[in-house]
């Protein structure tokens, strides 16, 4: 699957960009989303975690942007909350 395909999935989900928009918030306008699916190549990581959230993760980080490691990302949060000193830097 695309980036693309992948968020026009999230978005036949919720029903609309503007939907999708909204439900991503911090000042995402529907211009954005269409411009994702359009013109970018991946959708900025920044916003993929939300998408996956709000779709309950019928779309995945990875689908959206596969240039970014998740993996990593979604381990070390892991690490993070099982041990909580790590966060502060406090053991």
């Amino acid at each position: 699957m695309t980036p693309q395909e992948a968020l026009q999935k999230a978005i036949d989900i919720v029903g609309s960009q503007a939907r999708l928009a909204r439900e991503i918030g911090g000042g995402i306008k529907q211009a954005h989303i269409s411009y994702w699916i359009t013109h970018a190549e991946v959708v900025p990581a920044e916003h993929c975690p939300t998408i996956e959230r709000i779709v309950q993760h019928a779309v995945r980080c990875e689908d959206l942007n596969p240039r970014v490691d998740w993996w990593v990302l979604r381990h070390a949060a892991v690490a993070a909350q099982l041990q909580p000193g790590l966060r502060t830097g406090t053991h």
